[in-house]
């Protein structure tokens, strides 16, 4: 209007896009850049292209992702068609990862590999432990050599807690109301089984992550350790790292020990789930407090290194005050799954 531009706003915020024709193709496209998806969610653009393409008559054919896309993008995408399905969305992060690839028709126009498209698997892929199969993981903890040892082995239990949850959850979400064993009512706010479940599989993705962030902390000391100590200013070096890599010695256990209140609170809905997985949520109960109690002892072994009594009582502290919660609970789910397999009726 009187040679100035005039702007409409559009359906998305923090979304540019143009469209035109591939003649060679015999298609349209439209081209998309995304400059925050924590506001607009690119499976949320995916849809509503889908729609407006339908009523015009035209079905779209798929997509195409040029360059990276954070894995929290894709997550967002499988939870969203998981859920659309009717389907628990709480699986295993590589499976909501291939269900958005699928959803989102990623694969239809060329190749798509999570490998090297998603941000976190392209730069920080699975650690050379949680990479090994469970046999040839026993088969280097059963070995003379220190690590992995209990730190690692304490994850692990966590990472099993948190996947029996999501494994029950996921069960339950199943169930109908038909199906409901002991003639029972299905409990109302059966959605809770959702949220937990994709709760569980994020701290279990945690827990595996510490399975090789112990024991690179125990090997971080030893390198620290066998640093040069020469001269003034190599013994300054090399007691700053071994200082630093204590600290993180210590902290990378008392993390996994809080995180066993959370993996709990996950096993305590699952205890509330299909009957008939009772046994797998009080497994859950017993993987979590084996973790806490494993991870409780790694803090209390290093910090003994510590000359400050004061950072020794704080990290003390902090690790008693977890288990005594672990304990509690776990001592509290783990009656009541007992008496309930007593007497299921």
């Amino acid at each position: 209007e009187d040679g100035k531009p005039q702007k409409a706003p559009g359906q998305f915020k923090q979304v540019n896009a143009i469209g035109w024709t591939i003649e060679e193709y015999g298609r349209c496209q439209i081209s998309i850049n995304l400059t925050d998806y924590r506001i607009t969610p690119m499976h949320h653009v995916y849809d509503y292209v889908r729609t407006m393409a339908l009523e015009e008559g035209i079905v779209v054919t798929g997509s195409e992702l040029v360059g990276l896309v954070p894995k929290e993008a894709m997550l967002q995408a499988g939870h969203h068609y998981l859920q659309q399905a009717g389907e628990n969305p709480g699986r295993s992060e590589r499976d909501v990862v291939e269900y958005a690839i699928q959803s989102l028709g990623l694969n239809d126009l060329a190749p798509f590999s999570a490998e090297e498209n998603i941000i976190e698997y392209r730069v920080a892929p699975d650690g050379p432990l949680v990479s090994r199969t469970v046999g040839s993981f026993t088969h280097v903890l059963s070995s003379s050599a220190p690590a992995p040892g209990g730190g690692s082995t304490a994850a692990l239990c966590g990472a099993l807690s948190v996947a029996l949850s999501a494994m029950v959850a996921q069960l339950s979400t199943k169930i109908s109301k038909k199906s409901w064993p002991y003639g029972k009512p299905r409990p109302e706010g059966w959605n809770i089984f959702d949220d937990m479940a994709i709760r569980a599989q994020s701290l279990k993705e945690a827990f595996l992550s510490d399975v090789d962030a112990d024991t690179a902390a125990f090997d971080d000391i030893m390198t620290a350790r066998r640093m040069p100590k020469a001269t003034p200013e190599q013994k300054q070096a090399r007691v700053k790292a071994i200082r630093a890599a204590l600290l993180n010695a210590i902290e990378t256990p008392l993390r996994a020990l809080e995180r066993c209140i959370d993996a709990l609170e996950c096993a305590e809905v699952a205890a509330k789930g299909n009957p008939n997985a009772r046994s797998d949520a009080g497994v859950a109960v017993s993987c979590a407090r084996a973790c806490a109690e494993g991870t409780w002892m790694n803090v209390q072994i290093n910090i003994t290194d510590l000359r400050s009594i004061e950072e020794r009582t704080k990290y003390a502290k902090a690790a008693d005050k977890a288990l005594k919660v672990v304990n509690m609970k776990a001592e509290q789910i783990l009656r009541d799954i007992m008496n309930e397999l007593r007497h299921p009726y």
